[in-house]
């Protein structure tokens, strides 16, 4: 949860296409991070997204 929530997760983003009930619903959104494999090794390095949902 720390390397997560301090951008080093790995998981910057979800390469396929959300949809409106994707993005809404958190379950569906925390699935889809939890399902993808990490773009670097988590810790290594730090990376963010280019969208923000508030």
């Amino acid at each position: 949860m720390r390397d997560l929530l301090g951008r080093r997760a790995g998981v910057a983003a979800v390469e396929d296409t959300l949809s409106p009930p994707d993005i809404a619903g958190r379950e569906r959104l925390v699935d889809r991070l939890a399902a993808r494999e990490p773009d670097w090794k988590p810790g290594e390095r730090q990376g963010y997204h280019a969208w923000t949902l508030g």
